[in-house]
Parts: structure tokens; sequence; C-alpha cells
């Protein structure tokens, strides 16, 4: 039963092995992006913690973390992962990668399935909508880095689909 999903869009100017890499360095999330963390568990890396931080209200920064697995993981086109508590809350989660015009395009999609995102849709926009956007946006700006490195460039701003 899919509940709903939201759609994050970007073209990052560095070659789709580059913004692969970034996304699959998971120890490196804290270096290049304060929206997530992920952690794989030592004895089975297809085993993770998600972690986001989140801002209810007015109340003060809280992560909110998540276990799950990777679900996909066929480089260079798709990386994705699935998150949460079957029938309560599963978040599935995947990143797309298309090669065009010169650029990368990452799609990032979030699927929200269960009990608790049918009463909370709203929440949960609000919630993951920024986090997804500024996780596209500090990846243009990782990739970047890494581009001049290498002597391309990057650079775009997250669309909502």
């Amino acid at each position: 039963m899919l509940v709903y999903e939201l759609v994050s869009e970007i073209d990052v100017k560095a070659p789709v092995a580059t913004v692969q890499a970034i996304l699959t360095d998971f120890a490196s999330y804290p270096k290049w992006t304060g929206a997530a963390r992920v952690t794989e568990k030592p004895d089975d890396p297809t085993r993770i913690t998600y972690v986001i931080r989140v801002i209810f209200g007015g109340s003060p920064e809280k992560p909110w973390a998540f276990p799950g697995h990777l679900t996909i993981n066929h480089p260079p086109n798709v990386i994705g992962w699935r998150l949460g508590v079957l029938g309560f809350l599963v978040i599935e989660m995947h990143y797309a990668f298309v090669w065009t015009n010169g650029a990368t395009h990452v799609r990032h999609v979030v699927r929200f399935k269960g009990l608790l995102p049918a009463l909370s849709e709203k929440r949960f926009r609000r919630v993951f909508q920024p986090v997804m956007d500024r996780i596209l946006s500090d990846l243009a700006v990782r990739a970047r880095q890494a581009s001049r490195q290498l002597g391309t460039a990057s650079r775009g701003r997250p669309r909502r689909r």
C-alpha cells in the first residue's frame, strides 16, 4: 500500500560514478551534509541506520533514526534502502542517476507506507522534503569540490516535483 511519495531532483556537473561514490561513502556524510547520517552495521554492511535532523514546531533540533537495509546498489544506475517497521512505518528511499547534457541528473525519491504516514502526511512532507532538498544541494557542493580536483565543475539547485 503506497501512501505517498516525495521527489527532489538536481543536475550535478560531475560523472555518475563520482556522484554515486559520494552517496555510498556513508562514513563521509558528516563531512559534506548536516541533513542526514548513514551508518552501516560492522558485521553486515547491508544493514544501516539512517538518521535525519528534524525540528518539530519551535522545539530544538533532534535526530530521528530509522533502522533499515540496502535494497538496491547497482552502479551506476540506482542506490536505495528500505527503512522502518513493516506495517507501521516503511520508508523506501532511492537515488537514480542518468548522465544527460554533460551532467548527472539525480532523482531522489522517498515513498512512505504504513499506518503512521497515513495519519501524518503533512508532518512527513514538512520533515522530509527539506532534508531531501538539502542533501541534494550539499551533494552538488561536494561533487563540485571533488570535480575541482579532477578539473570539472558542478552546480544546481534541487527541483521538487
